[in-house]
């Protein structure tokens, strides 16, 4: 390690001392290759303008690892934050404590001392080895004789579901293996699934694999291999390893045969097979398989659990599992895994193919390597790339030919493509079903539909007609999608109005599969509907219906010279990239706006819909001022609504009756009308009749 200087003095004793906890001195530390720096940005331009320890990456041979970087390559280094926290703008926030270059992968850590040689090491099975999560952890162990390895992380043992390659170089078959990860793996389940599944790992090549159990510090917090050496010696470690026994990753949990243990071996094997913590949400099993957290089938569940069948445990045990006994275990399982609301609220961004795009307060898009706390269930089959948007000859003529020179719908539906994206519709102050309205054949709005249906994954998308959310058989479709589809939105029944609203604003709904007990979900997936014809709400389009509408009119035919067949699939398939470009251009404007932008046009189209669908609306707005005078009865209020519903061919049958219609009257003036008493009879107060028009006279003449 250089000597420090005048400015950087206050660095390098931090860096010392943070060195020295673990038991490391300043030329250990030059000789395995760590180094201070006080901006990690020198490293790499992505990381915080915080001070950092560098640690630098070997292969077993002592070469530096190397990344391919657009320029080149580069050596490859963890870096530990010496700060809690950076100034970002105006405020500080905090750090991680180890960050990586976005997309570097997985990498196991060989410490560089002048002890062992690792090329040497892996060559021969007899030699023993050590595997720690940590740096520091790792080389400490290393500098008091015992050959260890380290992981980045805990998991960090596998790329692309395969051991790491550099691992895969040592000679396992009959080698001793000794597992220490930090004290608290005793009753972290996390942890303690992750040091199981690398043991299977090992054991499948041959190695003997002890599990250490490392023991809390006297004071009883947590420690790490360093912190033991550190207080205990090297002395204490070879006694702690030599009294390590072989452990079976699944077996060793089936002591007595019994339904919990044979779940708590079958939640280990799962973690190892998928690499991943088993969450169960919303009534289905996930995994995290690098991308994205999948669905793990029920019957994939079950066969896992006859793999047990047949296998000896404790003494003299042989397990015998039975369909009712399965079934046990997997409801025990579900306890075991259960995370209520787990996927309810995922931050803001675009799981492509190529990594996450998140944005920053100001819009900002950046990309990052996908994560599981990311919460994304769907990846898009396309990548981004930051700079601006390239031509898409394709989209252009879809966006020309559907609104000619209309920009501002064009804006309109890049938001909607990059609202649907972001996954946060439901997230929004006002969150709206965006109906894609035109009465004329051939206006594009059905390849709009196809764009979008397109561009994400099938198991992310639904086709439920509103007309169906009343239907808890249908509405349970809607469980886990990203998008909902629907090109018959007017031929379908009336709309109930309630339960539209609760599952176009995301609260919690109950459905139900067949045969299976009903579910209670949070629907968060953005609702695109394409309609001819605007259908009628059972109940009334009161305010909180008409705020969660949105109308994207397609007023244009386009002219047959102009069409080009199947145009949304092909700008999914042939301009993805692109596309994904202009979209996430759509969802920067909404996050710098805090919300979709305003239509004048769908406004009106809304309104004029209210008044079309709504038989209380229409008679408001042909019949009533919003004025102050004296109270109205509501008796002579319902009698003139009455005789002009049916001059206006209601059927008085489905026209609501007076308590009713005081209720639509007063949800309809969002305030503006109140319910009175008035000479002991219920009146309205805050509008006004107008007077009879020459035409109703006659009429009702």
């Amino acid at each position: 390690m250089p000597k420090a200087d005048s400015t950087e003095s206050a660095l390098f004793k931090q860096a010392r001392a943070h060195l020295k906890d673990s038991g490391i001195t300043e030329s250990d530390a030059a000789d395995a290759g760590i180094f201070p720096c006080p901006d990690a940005r020198s490293v790499d331009a992505g990381y915080a303008n915080a001070p950092a320890l560098a640690f630098a990456y070997h292969d077993i041979n002592g070469d530096p690892v190397q990344l391919e970087h657009r320029h080149g390559t580069r050596p490859f280094y963890r870096l530990r934050y010496l700060a809690d926290s950076a100034q970002r703008g105006f405020v500080r926030k905090p750090l991680p404590r180890y960050v990586q270059a976005a997309g570097s992968g997985v990498y196991a850590y060989f410490p560089m001392t002048r002890i062992f040689r690792w090329a040497d090491t892996a060559a021969k099975p007899e030699d023993p080895v050590v595997i720690t999560e940590g740096e520091k952890k790792a080389l400490k162990a290393c500098l008091d004789g015992f050959p260890t390895i380290g992981l980045s992380g805990v998991w960090c043992f596998k790329r692309d579901g395969q051991l790491l390659p550099e691992l895969e170089q040592f000679a396992w078959e009959g080698r001793s293996v000794w597992i220490v990860f930090d004290s608290d793996a005793a009753t972290n389940p996390h942890i303690d699934h992750a040091q199981r599944a690398l043991a299977k790992l090992l054991v499948e090549r041959g190695a003997e694999v002890r599990i250490v159990d490392l023991p809390s510090a006297d004071s009883g917090s947590k420690q790490g291999l360093d912190d033991f050496l550190v207080r205990n010696g090297a002395d204490a470690l070879e006694a702690l390893l030599d009294r390590a026994s072989p452990v079976d990753p699944f077996l060793s949990r089936i002591m007595t045969g019994s339904d919990v243990e044979v779940a708590n071996a079958l939640h280990l094997k799962l973690c190892e097979r998928y690499s991943s913590e088993i969450v169960y949400s919303e009534g289905r099993f996930y995994a995290f398989t690098g991308k994205v957290w999948e669905t793990i089938e029920k019957v994939s569940i079950r066969k896992a659990i006859y793999e047990f069948d047949g296998a000896a445990f404790g003494q003299k045990g042989t397990l015998k599992l039975s369909a009712p006994k399965a079934d046990s275990i997997m409801s025990i399982l579900k306890d075991q895994t259960h995370r209520d609301g787990y996927f309810d609220s995922p931050p803001a961004g675009v799981n492509c193919e190529n990594g996450f795009v998140s944005f920053d307060d100001d819009g900002e898009a950046s990309i990052a390597a996908q994560r599981p706390e990311q919460l994304q269930r769907f990846v898009l089959g396309a990548s981004w790339t930051p700079g601006p948007v390239q031509n898409s000859e394709l989209l252009t003529a879809l966006l020309d030919g559907c609104f000619a020179a209309d920009e501002d719908k064009k804006l309109f539906l890049k938001e909607c493509l990059g609202l649907a994206l972001l996954g946060h519709m439901t997230e929004q102050i006002a969150p709206q079903a965006i109906v894609l309205h035109g009465v004329t054949a051939a206006n594009g709005k059905s390849e709009v539909l196809e764009l979008f249906r397109a561009l994400f994954p099938a198991h992310a998308v639904s086709s439920i007609p509103p007309g169906d959310f009343g239907d808890d058989r249908k509405l349970i479709e809607l469980n886990g999608k990203a998008l909902n589809l629907c090109s018959e939105l007017g031929t379908g029944r009336a709309i109930t109005s309630d339960v539209f609203k609760a599952v176009i604003t995301g609260d919690v709904v109950t459905g139900r599969e067949v045969y299976a007990p009903a579910l209670s979900f949070k629907p968060q997936a953005m609702h695109l509907f394409a309609t001819n014809t605007l259908p009628g709400f059972s109940g009334g389009m009161d305010e909180g219906v008409i705020r969660r509408l949105a109308i994207l009119e397609f007023n244009r035919t386009i002219p047959e010279e102009e069409r080009i067949p199947k145009i949304g699939q092909r700008i999914a398939v042939e301009e993805g990239d692109n596309l994904i470009a202009w979209a996430v251009e759509g969802a920067s404007r909404i996050i710098q706006r805090g919300g979709l932008m305003p239509l004048d046009s769908s406004r009106a189209a809304v309104r004029e819909w209210a008044h079309t669908s709504d038989i209380v609306q229409a008679w408001i707005a042909e019949r009533c001022s919003y004025v102050q005078g004296p109270p109205i009865a509501t008796t002579h209020l319902h009698e003139d609504f009455q005789r002009w519903a049916s001059l206006n061919g209601y059927n008085e049958r489905t026209t609501p009756k007076a308590a009713a219609f005081s209720k639509r009257v007063i949800a309809a003036s969002q305030g503006k009308v109140q319910a009175v008493r008035a000479d002991g009879h219920r009146a309205l107060t805050g509008l006004q009749l107008k007077p009879l028009t020459k035409s109703l006279k006659r009429r009702i003449a």
